[in-house]
């Protein structure tokens, strides 16, 4: 299961600098999730095909044919993830650029209490983004 997680975390760097070098996906983050799952999903049933099909009569060039189908499935399903993961550092960017700002735009003779009240929000943003990211990362919670 850890090891699992290792291969998760280091997909995950690898997809997000993909995804970073690529740019914006330009779907929403819904459509980007519902693609991803649809890709992973297309990439599940061509693992089972080749399962199914592929025994010790199979012919040389029946396993390449199986190969170049998941060699397909799996490059779709990891531009669709990487499309994902952009939306999850997007997220998380745009949740700390606007805690930043209201840092920023805090009136000088602010009061701590109005302070802390100007940013809430913004915080529980981040940590609504990092929520997402850990979950991504199907990291384990460090109280258990």
């Amino acid at each position: 299961m850890v090891e699992h997680r290792r291969i998760a975390a280091a997909v995950f760097v690898i997809l997000l600098g993909t995804a970073a070098s690529a740019g914006c996906a330009s779907e929403t983050p819904e459509e980007n999730t519902d693609a991803a799952c649809s890709s992973v999903e297309e990439l599940g049933s061509a693992v089972e095909e080749a399962q199914i099909e592929l025994d010790e009569d199979s012919t040389v060039e029946e396993v390449r044919a199986q190969r170049d189908n998941l060699e397909e499935k799996v490059q779709a399903a990891l531009e669709d993830l990487g499309d994902v993961q952009q939306d999850r550092v997007d997220e998380l960017d745009e949740a700390y650029q606007q805690l930043t700002s209201s840092v920023e735009n805090l009136e000088d003779d602010a009061t701590v209490t109005e302070a802390v009240q100007s940013i809430q929000e913004e915080v529980a943003a981040i940590g609504d983004a990092r929520g997402g990211v850990w979950e991504e990362l199907s990291c384990e919670d460090p109280a258990e």
